[in-house]
């Protein structure tokens, strides 16, 4: 930037000014003050010329000195894993002086994004970028002893390190074996390569210690255990994750249950016991039939078939631990209702029923009731065992159609019933007539009105 103000005399005279910057350029006319860009370093001799309106003229000139640009550059090490400190490296320089100021602009958003080293500090720095990207603009700006600078902007691509996860069994009770099951991710950095687990567990020697993707680990005593996993990619980029496993002691599963009827619910009763172990979060009951499990303390389910099922109850409580007891549970089948009855039958006549119940094949037990229900409003026929279950009855009314029900229960109380429709025909309503006069001996003539 040149000044053509100051010890100018009569500057209200002056009608032209004339710039020749000593590099080679046309002379620049801009009055009194202008600019030049250098291309190159060096030492110029520059002169402004003047002339005024009487047409004298007058030089001036002064030596300017173009001092160099810095080249800033810098390195850094490969491969970059994220997460993990980079050193990056200084290489620029100058040609002649000497750099005396660096600024280190990471782009990255943190605390320490912009670093400024001034000489006689190491220009060569470390950092560790936020895990938002894996991808910066990192700019490095040198200033020189004259205070000339210049900047460099390099890309810096992080490979992605493997987001270190595993998730571990719920058999978390002294002597019981625990599955760890390795979810790490690979982040987009390259497949997972290798494990290294340490389950902070001393007192099982060599088994301390595993290089499998998913171990499992017995630990021999109830406690608190710092299990550390290690997985590393094929670049070399590695996570670690760290999760306390706590063992406890084991608790008791047990129930009781009620016989039940088929059809009818079986009432599940939970009888565990923690032995001072940690409370139970969840159970698991099995039915023995196929069907989907349950998970409330005390649940109360209907059979869809009768014999005899295991049923396994299995309790997890608060810290992981696992225990499972089965116990058989007897559903009784339910017995066969069946009966005949006469027919035709006519309105107002005898009905006769004859039992044609039977109990299931391979059932022990036998009917012991019988309720016969005529649908007619009268009472219910009750008969008990030894009794015969066979029985007649009249229709109370004119109703051409009764439903008759017959309830059959065996000996253990299980009952069911079967309907049929029996349907009664009218009996006709006979009648007839004669002549009102009929004489001895002479015909008689009759005549059905039925």
């Amino acid at each position: 930037h040149f000044n053509g103000n100051s010890g100018v005399t009569m500057i209200d005279s002056i009608v032209s000014w004339s710039w020749n910057f000593g590099d080679g350029t046309p002379p620049v006319p801009d009055p009194v003050t202008t600019q030049h860009p250098y291309a190159m370093t060096g030492t110029y001799t520059v002169v402004v010329t003047v002339t005024d309106n009487h047409g004298c003229v007058s030089t001036k000139s002064h030596q300017i000195h173009v001092n160099p640009l810095p080249t800033p550059n810098f390195t850094w090490n490969s491969p970059i894993c994220e997460g993990k400190l980079v050193h990056f490296t200084d290489q620029s320089f100058v040609p002649q002086g000497f750099l005396a100021k660096w600024q280190w602009n990471f782009n990255d958003g943190s605390p320490n994004q912009i670093q400024t080293i001034v000489i006689p500090g190491n220009p060569s720095i470390t950092h560790q970028f936020p895990l938002t990207s894996n991808t910066y603009l990192v700019r490095l700006t040198v200033w020189t002893n004259d205070s000339c600078s210049q900047f460099i902007e390099k890309t810096v691509n992080l490979t992605p390190a493997p987001i270190a996860n595993f998730i571990f069994s719920s058999a978390n009770c002294a002597g019981q074996t625990v599955q760890f099951t390795d979810l790490s991710q690979t982040n987009g950095g390259g497949n997972l390569a290798t494990w290294s687990w340490n389950f902070g567990d001393p007192a099982s020697g060599s088994n301390n210690i595993s290089p499998l993707q998913n171990p499992i680990h017995i630990f021999g005593a109830f406690g608190s255990y710092v299990v550390t996993m290690v997985v590393a990619n094929v670049t070399g980029c590695d996570s670690t994750k760290i999760q306390t496993v706590v063992i406890q002691a084991l608790p008791t599963a047990k129930f009781t249950a009620d016989t039940a009827c088929l059809g009818n619910p079986t009432t599940f009763t939970d009888l565990s016991t923690l032995n001072g172990g940690s409370p139970i979060l969840s159970y698991s009951w099995n039915f023995g039939d196929g069907s989907p499990l349950q998970v409330i303390p005390n649940p109360v389910y209907t059979y869809a078939t009768a014999g005899v099922f295991t049923v396994h109850l299995t309790i997890t409580t608060t810290s992981g631990c696992i225990k499972d007891t089965a116990e058989q549970v007897l559903v009784n089948p339910l017995p066969i209702p069946a009966f005949t009855y006469t027919t035709p039958n006519c309105v107002g006549h005898v009905v006769s029923y004859t039992n044609m119940s039977t109990t299931p094949s391979g059932y022990t037990g036998s009917i012991v009731k019988w309720v016969w229900h005529f649908g007619d409003g009268s009472a219910d026929d009750v008969i008990l065992f030894p009794a015969s279950a066979n029985v007649t009855h009249v229709f109370l009314g004119t109703s051409q159609t009764h439903v008759v029900r017959l309830t059959v229960y065996t000996g253990d109380s299980c009952h069911a019933y079967i309907e049929h429709t029996v349907n009664s025909i009218p009996s006709p309503i006979a009648n007839f007539t004669f002549p009102a006069n009929n004489c001895a001996t002479q015909t008689v003539q009759f005549s059905d009105q039925s």
